[in-house]
C-alpha cells in the first residue's frame, strides 16, 4: 500500500521547532565508504502534531542483528522498546528543537557510536489543489533554513479496497539543492493514469560511525492519511528511511 512518511509511535504524534541556517554548514558530506560497512540505523523525525521527537534504531543488513542498545541523546538517557510485531526495530521518544543540535551516544551489542544531527527545519508546501501527471507542475515552499540534504518525492497508486491490495504503483524522487524552493516537475515525472497522488518533501541531516549511519528528518507530505493513520508507524516508512541513508553518498 501506498509509502506513509511519518513517524506515529504509540498514539504519541511527534517533532521539534527554532533554528538557525549556518548550523548545516558544519556537516561533512558523506561519501560511498561511509555505507560499505554499516549495519545499523538510528533515524529521528517528527509527526503530525510536531511537539515531539521520534527514535527508530533498525538494522540495514539481514546478517546485522541488535542483541543489547543503549541511546543517549545530549546526555539524556532515551528508553527504547521493541515492536516485534510490525517493524523490527527499537522506538523510542525525547523533546527537541528546531534547529537544536543532536548528540547521539549508541551501544550496539557492547559497540560505542557517536552521530551529529540536527532537527531540520519543518518546509511549508503548498501543494497544489489539482495534479495532471501528463502536465508539467510547478511545486514551490518556504523553509527556514537550508538542510544538509532535501528530497522531493512522488508516489501514485491505485488500491482495491475490496482486496486491500494496490495493484498498480509508481514512485520517483529526486535529490534537490539544499537552497532550493522550488521542483519544476516534468511531465510524465509519474505514470498518468493512476488513481491517487503524494508527495513529500524531505529534510534531511545524516551522520555516520562505523557501522552505524544516521538520519534527522523533517517531512510534510500531501498524503491524507498522515494525520490519519495516527496510532502506528508504517512500515513503509522505515523502508523509505532505509533507501535514504543508502542513496545518500
Amino acid at each position: 500500500m501506498k509509502k506513509l512518511i511519518m513517524f506515529l509511535i504509540l498514539g504519541i504524534l511527534v517533532l521539534g521547532i527554532f533554528g538557525c541556517g549556518d548550523d548545516a554548514e558544519t556537516f561533512t558530506e558523506p561519501t560511498f565508504e561511509d555505507f560499505e560497512d554499516a549495519s545499523y540505523l538510528v533515524t529521528i523525525g517528527e509527526s503530525f502534531t510536531r511537539d515531539e521527537m521520534i527514535v527508530l534504531v533498525t538494522t540495514l543488513k539481514p546478517s546485522a542483528v541488535i542483541n543489547d542498545i543503549n541511546l543517549k541523546i545530549n546526555n539524556v538517557m532515551v528508553e527504547l522498546e521493541f515492536d516485534a510485531i510490525f517493524l523490527q526495530a527499537y522506538l523510542g521518544a525525547f523533546t527537541a528543537a528546531e534547529g537544536e543540535q543532536l548528540n547521539c551516544e549508541v551501544t550496539i551489542n557492547g559497540n560505542d557510536y557517536t552521530l551529529d544531527l540536527i532537527v531540520p527545519a519543518y518546509p511549508i508546501v503548498d501543494w497544489p489543489l489539482d495534479f495532471n501527471p501528463s502536465e508539467v507542475t510547478d511545486f514551490e515552499w518556504e523553509l527556514e533554513y537550508d538542510s544538509p540534504y532535501q528530497y522531493f518525492t512522488g508516489y501514485a497508486e491505485t488500491f482495491d479496497w475490496e482486496e486491500f491490495d494496490t495493484l498498480e504503483e509508481d514512485e520517483n524522487s529526486i535529490m534537490l539543492s539544499p537552497a532550493d524552493r522550488f521542483f519544476n516537475m516534468p511531465a510524465h515525472w509519474l505514470e498518468s493514469g493512476l488513481e491517487s497522488y503524494y508527495f513529500d518533501l524531505e529534510e534531511i541531516s545524516f551522520d555516520s560511525d562505523g557501522k552505524l549511519v544516521g538520519l534527522s528528518t523533517a517531512i510534510n507530505s500531501s498524503d491524507p492519511d498522515y494525520s490519519r493513520n495516527n496510532g502506528k508507524i508504517d512500515k513503509n516508512y522505515l523502508n523509505r528511511q532505509v533507501k535514504i541513508a543508502k542513496s545518500i553518498k
